[in-house]
């Protein structure tokens, strides 16, 4: 094994570690730790979820985050099979992912789930891999779909 593949492994590490980091963080609701992980502009591609893309800004991607997930009772992003492709100082990952939202409510079931892949943007930094954007790709969902607007309205 050559010093070139030795580097790619720690690269391909690295970055799978940084994104388990991320999506723990949002189960956590640790917003240091998620600003930690994102280069200061991202480009966040949830418009097949939410028909939008995120804010370009990343302190205003956490604080809609922090918006979006507050009223939620649990949460847990598993992401699994990382295909990482390392290309200089930027690569891309694509995961597969399980997303669980879990609010008791009377106006329907308790939770919302669903499935299907991110495909990430990684920077490295001076400080390290960053991330630097994410398209999501929903497969499918399951589960009580106005849990999102149920959780805002707890907030009220």
């Amino acid at each position: 094994m050559n010093t070139i593949d030795i580097q790619r492994i720690v690269d391909q590490t690295e970055i799978i570690n940084l994104l388990n980091r991320f999506v723990l963080s949002i189960d956590t609701r640790d917003y240091t730790t998620m600003r930690a992980c994102l280069t200061n502009e991202v480009n966040f591609d949830y418009s097949a979820l939410f028909g939008t893309i995120m804010p370009s800004a990343a302190d205003e991607l956490i604080e809609d985050v922090r918006q979006n997930h507050a009223g939620f009772r649990g949460l847990q992003h598993l992401t699994a099979n990382h295909f990482v492709i390392v290309d200089g100082d930027s690569a891309t990952c694509t995961a597969n992912f399980i997303a669980h939202h879990f609010l008791p409510n009377d106006r329907g079931g308790n939770s919302w789930t669903l499935g299907g892949r991110y495909d990430y943007q990684l920077t490295q930094t001076e400080t390290g891999w960053k991330i630097s954007g994410c398209t999501i790709h929903v497969s499918w969902t399951d589960g009580n779909l106005q849990l999102f607007d149920l959780a805002r309205q707890y907030l009220s």
